[in-house]
Protein backbone atom coordinates (compact mmCIF):
# COMPACT_ATOMS: atom_id res chain seq x y z
CA UNK A 1 0.00 0.00 0.00
CA UNK A 2 1.28 3.83 -0.91
CA UNK A 3 1.41 5.96 2.12
CA UNK A 4 2.41 9.26 2.42
CA UNK A 5 4.96 10.15 4.94
CA UNK A 6 6.64 12.68 6.48
CA UNK A 7 10.41 12.03 7.32
CA UNK A 8 14.12 13.74 7.83
CA UNK A 9 17.25 13.08 5.80
CA UNK A 10 19.93 13.60 8.14
CA UNK A 11 22.71 12.77 6.00
CA UNK A 12 23.43 11.82 2.33
CA UNK A 13 22.30 8.31 2.65
CA UNK A 14 19.38 8.09 4.83
CA UNK A 15 17.52 6.15 2.11
CA UNK A 16 17.94 2.86 1.28
CA UNK A 17 20.03 2.28 -1.71
CA UNK A 18 17.36 -0.38 -2.90
CA UNK A 19 14.77 2.15 -4.17
CA UNK A 20 13.03 1.43 -6.84
CA UNK A 21 11.93 4.00 -8.67
CA UNK A 22 15.69 5.57 -9.03
CA UNK A 23 16.71 6.07 -12.92
CA UNK A 24 20.57 4.50 -13.06
CA UNK A 25 22.17 4.25 -16.37
CA UNK A 26 21.04 1.20 -17.89
CA UNK A 27 23.44 -1.46 -19.41
CA UNK A 28 23.76 -2.03 -23.21
CA UNK A 29 22.54 -4.30 -25.15
CA UNK A 30 23.58 -7.71 -26.24
CA UNK A 31 23.92 -6.25 -29.43
CA UNK A 32 26.77 -4.25 -28.72
CA UNK A 33 30.19 -4.74 -28.38
CA UNK A 34 31.51 -5.40 -24.91
CA UNK A 35 34.23 -3.39 -23.25
CA UNK A 36 37.59 -3.96 -21.57
CA UNK A 37 37.57 -3.02 -17.41
CA UNK A 38 38.52 0.76 -16.89
CA UNK A 39 40.63 -0.62 -14.28
CA UNK A 40 44.14 -1.76 -13.76
CA UNK A 41 43.65 -5.33 -13.54
CA UNK A 42 45.35 -8.07 -12.18
CA UNK A 43 46.02 -11.50 -13.47
CA UNK A 44 43.08 -13.43 -14.27
CA UNK A 45 39.84 -13.96 -15.84
CA UNK A 46 36.84 -11.36 -15.36
CA UNK A 47 32.81 -11.89 -15.07
CA UNK A 48 30.77 -8.65 -15.87
CA UNK A 49 27.31 -8.96 -14.28
CA UNK A 50 25.43 -7.96 -17.22
CA UNK A 51 26.08 -10.05 -20.13
CA UNK A 52 27.22 -8.39 -23.49
CA UNK A 53 27.07 -4.75 -21.68
CA UNK A 54 29.26 -1.86 -22.87
CA UNK A 55 29.82 -0.85 -19.36
CA UNK A 56 33.61 -0.82 -17.91
CA UNK A 57 33.16 -1.55 -14.17
CA UNK A 58 30.73 -3.79 -13.23
CA UNK A 59 33.70 -6.72 -13.79
CA UNK A 60 34.66 -9.31 -11.21
CA UNK A 61 37.48 -11.11 -10.85
CA UNK A 62 37.32 -14.99 -10.41
CA UNK A 63 37.76 -16.44 -7.04
CA UNK A 64 38.86 -19.45 -5.11
CA UNK A 65 37.96 -20.65 -1.60
CA UNK A 66 39.88 -19.43 1.33
CA UNK A 67 40.29 -21.65 4.78
CA UNK A 68 40.22 -20.59 8.30
CA UNK A 69 43.27 -19.19 8.03
CA UNK A 70 42.64 -16.80 5.29
CA UNK A 71 45.24 -18.69 2.60
CA UNK A 72 43.62 -20.32 -0.43
CA UNK A 73 42.58 -23.65 -1.06
CA UNK A 74 41.80 -25.66 -3.77
CA UNK A 75 43.21 -22.81 -6.33
CA UNK A 76 42.15 -25.17 -8.86
CA UNK A 77 38.77 -24.66 -8.86
CA UNK A 78 37.75 -21.32 -9.82
CA UNK A 79 34.31 -19.18 -9.15
CA UNK A 80 32.79 -16.75 -10.41
CA UNK A 81 29.77 -14.90 -8.87
CA UNK A 82 26.82 -13.38 -10.17
CA UNK A 83 24.25 -11.18 -9.05
CA UNK A 84 20.76 -11.70 -9.08
CA UNK A 85 19.84 -10.11 -12.46
CA UNK A 86 22.64 -11.82 -14.48
CA UNK A 87 21.78 -14.05 -17.33
CA UNK A 88 21.38 -18.17 -16.56
CA UNK A 89 22.50 -18.89 -20.11
CA UNK A 90 25.76 -16.64 -21.07
CA UNK A 91 28.21 -14.64 -19.08
CA UNK A 92 30.78 -12.35 -20.56
CA UNK A 93 34.41 -12.84 -19.86
CA UNK A 94 37.48 -10.63 -20.00
CA UNK A 95 40.82 -12.04 -20.40
CA UNK A 96 43.46 -10.19 -18.14
CA UNK A 97 46.23 -12.37 -18.43
CA UNK A 98 49.17 -11.61 -21.28
CA UNK A 99 48.37 -14.91 -22.73
CA UNK A 100 45.17 -16.33 -24.91
CA UNK A 101 42.77 -18.28 -22.60
CA UNK A 102 40.53 -21.52 -23.78
CA UNK A 103 37.35 -21.47 -21.49
CA UNK A 104 35.39 -24.72 -22.45
CA UNK A 105 35.24 -24.62 -26.75
CA UNK A 106 35.94 -20.99 -26.44
CA UNK A 107 39.23 -19.26 -26.94
CA UNK A 108 39.69 -15.69 -25.48
CA UNK A 109 42.51 -13.27 -26.69
CA UNK A 110 44.99 -11.14 -24.13
CA UNK A 111 42.93 -8.44 -23.30
CA UNK A 112 39.88 -9.18 -24.97
CA UNK A 113 36.27 -10.29 -23.95
CA UNK A 114 33.94 -12.87 -25.07
CA UNK A 115 30.30 -13.79 -24.33
CA UNK A 116 30.22 -17.41 -23.69
CA UNK A 117 27.12 -19.55 -23.58
CA UNK A 118 27.12 -21.51 -20.05
CA UNK A 119 25.39 -23.49 -17.91
CA UNK A 120 24.60 -22.30 -14.29
CA UNK A 121 24.95 -26.28 -13.21
CA UNK A 122 27.83 -27.36 -15.27
CA UNK A 123 31.71 -26.11 -15.03
CA UNK A 124 33.65 -25.01 -17.30
CA UNK A 125 37.55 -26.65 -18.21
CA UNK A 126 40.00 -23.42 -18.36
CA UNK A 127 43.44 -24.03 -19.49
CA UNK A 128 46.00 -20.84 -18.97
CA UNK A 129 49.37 -22.29 -20.61
CA UNK A 130 50.06 -25.45 -18.85
CA UNK A 131 47.68 -24.81 -16.04
CA UNK A 132 44.38 -25.86 -15.91
CA UNK A 133 41.26 -25.17 -13.74
CA UNK A 134 37.63 -25.98 -13.13
CA UNK A 135 35.63 -22.93 -13.66
CA UNK A 136 32.27 -22.72 -11.36
CA UNK A 137 29.47 -20.18 -11.36
CA UNK A 138 27.37 -19.26 -8.58
CA UNK A 139 24.38 -16.54 -8.52
CA UNK A 140 23.00 -14.31 -5.84
CA UNK A 141 19.78 -14.34 -4.29
CA UNK A 142 20.02 -10.64 -3.12
CA UNK A 143 18.27 -7.87 -4.84
CA UNK A 144 21.27 -6.16 -5.58
CA UNK A 145 24.77 -6.08 -6.15
CA UNK A 146 28.21 -3.62 -5.31
CA UNK A 147 31.31 -3.76 -7.58
CA UNK A 148 34.16 -2.58 -5.87
CA UNK A 149 37.62 -2.91 -7.74
CA UNK A 150 41.27 -1.05 -6.77
CA UNK A 151 44.15 -3.22 -7.66
CA UNK A 152 46.87 -0.44 -6.23
CA UNK A 153 45.14 0.53 -2.96
CA UNK A 154 48.91 1.42 -1.57
CA UNK A 155 50.29 3.19 -4.22
CA UNK A 156 52.54 -0.17 -3.95
CA UNK A 157 50.83 -2.43 -6.01
CA UNK A 158 48.78 -3.79 -2.63
CA UNK A 159 44.91 -4.82 -3.84
CA UNK A 160 42.06 -3.40 -2.09
CA UNK A 161 40.88 -6.10 0.48
CA UNK A 162 44.56 -6.79 1.56
CA UNK A 163 45.10 -3.43 2.09
CA UNK A 164 42.43 -2.39 3.73
CA UNK A 165 42.50 -5.74 6.23
CA UNK A 166 46.20 -4.18 7.20
CA UNK A 167 44.31 -2.00 9.87
CA UNK A 168 40.55 -0.33 10.67
CA UNK A 169 42.23 3.12 10.04
CA UNK A 170 43.25 2.45 6.09
CA UNK A 171 41.09 3.21 3.36
CA UNK A 172 41.31 3.85 -0.13
CA UNK A 173 39.49 4.87 -3.49
CA UNK A 174 37.87 2.76 -5.60
CA UNK A 175 36.18 2.48 -8.97
CA UNK A 176 32.25 1.83 -8.23
CA UNK A 177 29.23 0.14 -9.77
CA UNK A 178 25.89 -0.66 -8.40
CA UNK A 179 24.16 -3.39 -10.44
CA UNK A 180 20.09 -3.59 -9.62
CA UNK A 181 17.96 -6.56 -9.79
CA UNK A 182 16.99 -5.20 -13.21
CA UNK A 183 20.24 -5.59 -14.97
CA UNK A 184 20.40 -1.06 -14.48
CA UNK A 185 24.17 -0.55 -13.76
CA UNK A 186 24.95 3.11 -11.69
CA UNK A 187 28.68 3.45 -12.19
CA UNK A 188 29.30 5.98 -9.50
CA UNK A 189 33.42 6.45 -7.99
CA UNK A 190 33.85 5.41 -4.57
CA UNK A 191 35.36 8.69 -2.53
CA UNK A 192 36.06 6.24 0.06
CA UNK A 193 36.10 2.64 1.21
CA UNK A 194 37.26 1.66 4.63
CA UNK A 195 37.20 -1.45 6.82
CA UNK A 196 38.29 -5.37 7.32
CA UNK A 197 35.73 -6.73 6.02
CA UNK A 198 36.38 -10.97 5.36
CA UNK A 199 37.97 -12.81 2.83
CA UNK A 200 37.32 -16.15 4.67
CA UNK A 201 34.28 -17.79 3.73
CA UNK A 202 33.88 -19.51 6.40
CA UNK A 203 35.11 -16.76 9.17
CA UNK A 204 32.98 -14.26 10.32
CA UNK A 205 31.98 -11.29 8.06
CA UNK A 206 32.57 -7.82 9.29
CA UNK A 207 31.41 -4.92 7.03
CA UNK A 208 32.86 -2.22 4.32
CA UNK A 209 31.61 1.20 4.81
CA UNK A 210 31.66 2.83 1.24
CA UNK A 211 31.30 6.64 0.57
CA UNK A 212 30.38 7.69 -2.92
CA UNK A 213 30.80 10.85 -5.12
CA UNK A 214 27.32 12.13 -5.22
CA UNK A 215 25.42 8.82 -5.60
CA UNK A 216 22.43 10.41 -6.89
CA UNK A 217 24.07 12.89 -9.23
CA UNK A 218 22.89 10.34 -11.90
CA UNK A 219 18.99 9.98 -10.96
CA UNK A 220 15.93 11.77 -11.95
CA UNK A 221 16.01 15.24 -10.39
CA UNK A 222 12.70 14.77 -8.32
CA UNK A 223 14.94 11.68 -6.33
CA UNK A 224 18.07 13.90 -6.35
CA UNK A 225 16.66 16.05 -3.79
CA UNK A 226 16.76 14.05 -1.43
CA UNK A 227 20.42 14.17 -0.31
CA UNK A 228 20.50 17.65 1.31
CA UNK A 229 20.95 17.40 4.71
CA UNK A 230 18.86 19.47 7.73
CA UNK A 231 15.67 19.04 5.83
CA UNK A 232 12.13 17.63 6.44
CA UNK A 233 10.51 15.54 2.95
CA UNK A 234 6.86 15.27 2.41
CA UNK A 235 7.20 12.28 0.01
CA UNK A 236 4.77 8.78 -1.22
CA UNK A 237 6.60 5.52 -0.38
CA UNK A 238 6.50 1.79 -0.07
CA UNK A 239 7.15 0.39 3.92
CA UNK A 240 9.81 -3.02 2.65
CA UNK A 241 8.63 -6.38 2.95
CA UNK A 242 10.03 -9.33 4.63
CA UNK A 243 10.87 -11.23 1.54
CA UNK A 244 10.28 -14.92 1.28
CA UNK A 245 12.95 -17.36 1.88
CA UNK A 246 15.51 -15.08 2.33
CA UNK A 247 18.87 -16.12 2.35
CA UNK A 248 20.85 -17.24 5.78
CA UNK A 249 23.25 -14.03 5.03
CA UNK A 250 20.11 -11.34 4.84
CA UNK A 251 20.11 -9.22 7.73
CA UNK A 252 16.40 -8.17 8.39
CA UNK A 253 16.48 -5.60 11.05
CA UNK A 254 19.16 -3.93 8.48
CA UNK A 255 17.45 -4.35 5.27
CA UNK A 256 14.07 -3.32 6.78
CA UNK A 257 15.49 0.20 8.24
CA UNK A 258 14.42 2.31 5.00
CA UNK A 259 12.09 3.29 2.44
CA UNK A 260 10.86 2.70 -0.93
CA UNK A 261 10.12 6.49 -2.71
CA UNK A 262 7.68 6.35 -5.64
CA UNK A 263 7.41 10.59 -5.00
CA UNK A 264 8.52 13.65 -3.22
CA UNK A 265 5.66 15.80 -2.97
CA UNK A 266 7.14 18.92 -1.18
CA UNK A 267 10.46 19.58 1.09
CA UNK A 268 10.85 22.56 3.63
CA UNK A 269 8.38 21.13 6.01
CA UNK A 270 7.83 21.83 9.37
CA UNK A 271 7.61 18.75 12.03
CA UNK A 272 7.89 19.29 15.73
CA UNK A 273 9.05 16.11 16.17
CA UNK A 274 11.23 15.38 13.09
CA UNK A 275 12.80 18.66 13.90
CA UNK A 276 13.78 17.43 17.40
CA UNK A 277 15.13 14.71 15.72
CA UNK A 278 17.32 16.99 13.46
CA UNK A 279 18.79 18.84 16.06
CA UNK A 280 19.47 15.92 17.98
CA UNK A 281 21.45 14.41 15.02
CA UNK A 282 24.00 17.53 14.67
CA UNK A 283 23.98 18.41 17.87
CA UNK A 284 27.30 17.50 19.89
CA UNK A 285 26.86 15.45 22.58
CA UNK A 286 29.71 14.06 24.54
CA UNK A 287 30.13 12.34 28.21
CA UNK A 288 33.37 13.11 30.77
CA UNK A 289 34.28 10.27 32.66
CA UNK A 290 37.43 11.43 34.91
CA UNK A 291 39.36 8.11 33.42
CA UNK A 292 39.06 8.51 30.00
CA UNK A 293 38.33 11.94 29.79
CA UNK A 294 35.66 13.54 27.11
CA UNK A 295 33.89 10.46 24.45
CA UNK A 296 31.91 11.89 22.31
CA UNK A 297 29.02 10.46 19.97
CA UNK A 298 28.76 9.50 17.17
CA UNK A 299 24.87 9.23 15.68
CA UNK A 300 25.95 7.00 12.68
CA UNK A 301 28.07 4.73 14.74
CA UNK A 302 26.07 4.91 18.00
CA UNK A 303 28.62 4.77 20.04
CA UNK A 304 30.49 7.38 22.26
CA UNK A 305 34.59 7.15 21.13
CA UNK A 306 37.83 8.48 22.93
CA UNK A 307 41.52 8.15 21.42
CA UNK A 308 43.83 7.31 24.05
CA UNK A 309 48.25 5.92 23.93
CA UNK A 310 49.00 2.77 24.41
CA UNK A 311 52.94 2.43 25.03
CA UNK A 312 53.29 5.22 22.74
CA UNK A 313 50.69 4.49 20.09
CA UNK A 314 47.14 5.43 19.67
CA UNK A 315 44.36 3.37 20.50
CA UNK A 316 40.67 4.21 20.19
CA UNK A 317 38.07 2.94 22.89
CA UNK A 318 34.32 3.13 22.27
CA UNK A 319 30.87 2.33 23.97
CA UNK A 320 28.16 1.33 21.63
CA UNK A 321 24.64 2.19 22.13
CA UNK A 322 21.14 0.68 21.04
CA UNK A 323 19.37 4.15 21.36
CA UNK A 324 20.84 7.96 22.13
CA UNK A 325 19.00 7.81 25.43
CA UNK A 326 20.41 4.69 26.70
CA UNK A 327 21.76 4.24 30.74
CA UNK A 328 25.40 3.92 29.46
CA UNK A 329 26.51 3.81 33.41
CA UNK A 330 27.45 -0.17 33.16
CA UNK A 331 29.05 0.04 30.03
CA UNK A 332 31.14 3.10 30.77
CA UNK A 333 32.37 1.85 33.88
CA UNK A 334 33.55 -1.76 32.56
CA UNK A 335 35.23 0.78 29.58
CA UNK A 336 37.36 2.58 32.58
CA UNK A 337 37.97 -0.76 34.88
CA UNK A 338 39.74 -1.65 31.44
CA UNK A 339 41.60 1.07 31.04
CA UNK A 340 42.60 1.75 34.13
CA UNK A 341 44.05 -1.93 34.09
CA UNK A 342 45.58 -1.10 30.48
CA UNK A 343 48.98 -2.75 31.19
CA UNK A 344 47.35 -6.37 32.87
CA UNK A 345 44.52 -6.66 30.06
CA UNK A 346 46.72 -5.73 26.95
CA UNK A 347 48.72 -8.64 28.16
CA UNK A 348 46.36 -11.11 29.33
CA UNK A 349 45.04 -10.17 25.66
CA UNK A 350 48.06 -10.73 23.79
CA UNK A 351 49.23 -13.95 25.83
CA UNK A 352 45.61 -15.36 24.52
CA UNK A 353 46.31 -14.26 21.01
CA UNK A 354 49.35 -16.12 21.18
CA UNK A 355 47.96 -19.33 22.89
CA UNK A 356 45.51 -20.01 20.28
CA UNK A 357 47.41 -18.41 17.11
CA UNK A 358 50.94 -19.12 17.52
CA UNK A 359 50.89 -22.66 15.44
CA UNK A 360 48.62 -20.52 12.57
CA UNK A 361 51.35 -17.90 12.39
CA UNK A 362 54.31 -20.71 11.96
CA UNK A 363 52.17 -21.90 9.46
CA UNK A 364 51.79 -18.70 7.37
CA UNK A 365 55.82 -17.66 7.72
CA UNK A 366 57.11 -21.59 7.33
CA UNK A 367 59.44 -20.46 10.63
CA UNK A 368 59.48 -20.86 14.06
CA UNK A 369 58.04 -18.19 16.26
CA UNK A 370 58.05 -17.95 19.80
CA UNK A 371 55.24 -16.59 22.30
CA UNK A 372 57.55 -13.55 23.00
CA UNK A 373 57.71 -12.56 19.72
CA UNK A 374 54.47 -13.12 18.84
CA UNK A 375 53.69 -10.99 22.01
CA UNK A 376 55.79 -8.45 20.63
CA UNK A 377 54.53 -7.80 17.29
CA UNK A 378 51.27 -7.52 18.01
CA UNK A 379 49.56 -4.13 19.09
CA UNK A 380 46.33 -3.26 20.11
CA UNK A 381 44.46 -0.28 17.90
CA UNK A 382 40.86 -0.34 19.23
CA UNK A 383 38.57 -2.11 21.94
CA UNK A 384 34.76 -1.36 21.93
CA UNK A 385 32.56 -2.31 24.51
CA UNK A 386 28.57 -2.65 25.24
CA UNK A 387 26.68 -1.98 27.89
CA UNK A 388 26.66 -5.50 29.62
CA UNK A 389 30.66 -5.84 29.96
CA UNK A 390 31.68 -7.30 26.74
CA UNK A 391 33.70 -6.59 24.56
CA UNK A 392 35.60 -6.61 21.21
CA UNK A 393 39.54 -5.93 20.41
CA UNK A 394 41.39 -5.71 17.84
CA UNK A 395 44.61 -5.96 17.15
CA UNK A 396 46.96 -5.40 14.07
CA UNK A 397 49.03 -8.50 13.32
CA UNK A 398 52.43 -7.48 13.07
CA UNK A 399 52.38 -9.03 9.87
CA UNK A 400 52.50 -12.55 11.11
CA UNK A 401 48.90 -12.46 8.88
CA UNK A 402 49.86 -10.49 5.67
CA UNK A 403 48.44 -7.71 7.36
CA UNK A 404 45.36 -9.23 8.80
CA UNK A 405 43.68 -7.87 12.18
CA UNK A 406 43.66 -10.19 15.11
CA UNK A 407 40.11 -10.22 16.83
CA UNK A 408 39.53 -11.16 20.34
CA UNK A 409 36.23 -11.57 22.22
CA UNK A 410 35.49 -11.06 26.18
CA UNK A 411 33.66 -9.52 29.29
CA UNK A 412 35.14 -7.90 31.97
CA UNK A 413 33.96 -10.07 34.51
CA UNK A 414 35.62 -12.94 33.40
CA UNK A 415 38.18 -13.85 30.71
CA UNK A 416 38.76 -13.94 27.20
CA UNK A 417 36.61 -16.03 25.22
CA UNK A 418 37.21 -16.23 21.70
CA UNK A 419 40.17 -14.90 19.35
CA UNK A 420 39.99 -15.02 15.40
CA UNK A 421 41.81 -13.64 12.51
CA UNK A 422 39.88 -11.04 10.82
CA UNK A 423 39.85 -9.15 7.07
Amino acid sequence: MKKIISFAVAASFAVVFSVSPLTCLAASSNDAEPKTPSFDTTQGLYVHAVTGATDTEAWQLWQCEHNKALKEVNTNVKYFFLPSSASDSSVTVYNAYDCEVSVGDYTIQPAASETLNIDLDSELNVSVGTDLYELRFMKSSAEAAIYVNNTNADKNGAELIEYLSRDKSLSAKATGAIVNSDGTINNTPIKKIKGRGSASWIAAKYPNTVEYNNYFDKVNDSVKEIVHPKTIYRVKGYAPIDPVNKPLYFFLERHMNGLYISEILSFGEQDEFLQSILDMYFTKKSITSPVLGELVFNPDLMWYSAKKRLQRKQVELTLSVNDICDDIQSGLEALESFWSNKESWNERLKKYAAEYLLDMAEDWSDSEISEEEFISKIRLTDIGFKNDGSFLAYYSDGKLFKGHSIEIRGNIDSEPDSVNIAG
